[in-house]
């Protein structure tokens, strides 16, 4: 564990904003944890440096462990780019009823 590194955690990383943010960090010198549901996505991140995380942040004990994980490799958090995104695409009118109540849900919109 290096204690004067800053420690960045990056969520999306396997694409768009959030792989972007975490090259920037790689690039300032920060210890990166990159998180993404798609490992594979991350392969030239990892190969930069970063430590890769599959997190799907719909599940809270998955959250949860990879908290401890990025404590636990790197001592602290010093920044969080929470770039991931959860979206269901289409018509709201041909949305299946089940879908767009968990889209709602997740939004904390529901009941």
């Amino acid at each position: 564990m290096n204690n004067k590194k800053k420690v960045a955690i990056v969520t999306g990383a396997s694409s768009g904003i959030g792989k972007a943010a975490a090259v920037k960090f790689l690039q300032m010198g920060y210890t990166v944890h990159a998180a993404a549901r798609r490992l594979y996505a991350m392969k030239d991140l990892e190969a930069q440096g970063a430590m890769v995380h599959q997190v799907d942040l719909r599940n809270v004990a998955e959250i949860a462990s990879f908290a401890n994980a990025v404590i636990a490799a790197s001592g602290r958090i010093d920044v969080l780019v929470n770039s991931a995104g959860y979206g269901f695409y289409g018509a709201v009118e041909e949305a299946p009823m089940a879908a767009a109540k968990e889209q709602l849900a997740r939004q904390g919109v529901s009941k």
